[in-house]
């Protein structure tokens, strides 16, 4: 199932993914991605893993890190990824406007000793689900189930 969603979320990449660069920078930025090599990424990155340092770089490097910081990568239409979790958060957000502010949030998350169902998980088969008044092993006996 993982192999799945992985293929299908480096298809949807390959097909939604866009680039953005501010108007003014374009034509420079055209001709600094046109002068990228898949080798030239490849060094930028090992040097920057084993060197940890942005101060002896190479030109092409220098330009490579230049475009990384003006071009903007846009990748809503992919599953999972930052920019679809950020784009579901303001839709959600959005239903605010329309429904108000929820005013009550109400977890509840019953401890797991105390819990008849986790006794059943664990094994014990002297606890009977269907029962109104369920009749469970004592507390320590509980909390060593749990433990």
């Amino acid at each position: 199932m993982f192999v799945a969603l992985n293929i299908y979320q480096c298809r949807t990449a390959h097909l939604h993914t866009t680039l953005t660069v501010k108007k003014s920078y374009f034509s420079e930025m055209f001709k600094k991605i046109v002068k990228l090599t898949p080798g030239m990424l490849n060094s930028l990155a090992d040097y920057l893993e084993h060197e940890k340092s942005m101060i002896n770089l190479e030109p092409d490097q220098k330009n490579a890190l230049d475009l990384l910081q003006q071009v903007n990568t846009i990748s809503a239409h992919i599953p999972g990824s930052e920019a679809s979790k950020i784009q579901i958060h303001n839709k959600i957000r959005s239903y605010f406007g329309i429904f108000g502010l929820p005013q009550i949030y109400l977890t509840l998350n019953p401890s797991a000793a105390h819990s008849p169902i986790f006794q059943v998980m664990f094994g014990d088969e002297t606890v009977n689900l269907y029962d109104h008044y369920l009749i469970l092993v004592n507390a320590m006996e509980r909390a060593s189930h749990v433990a």
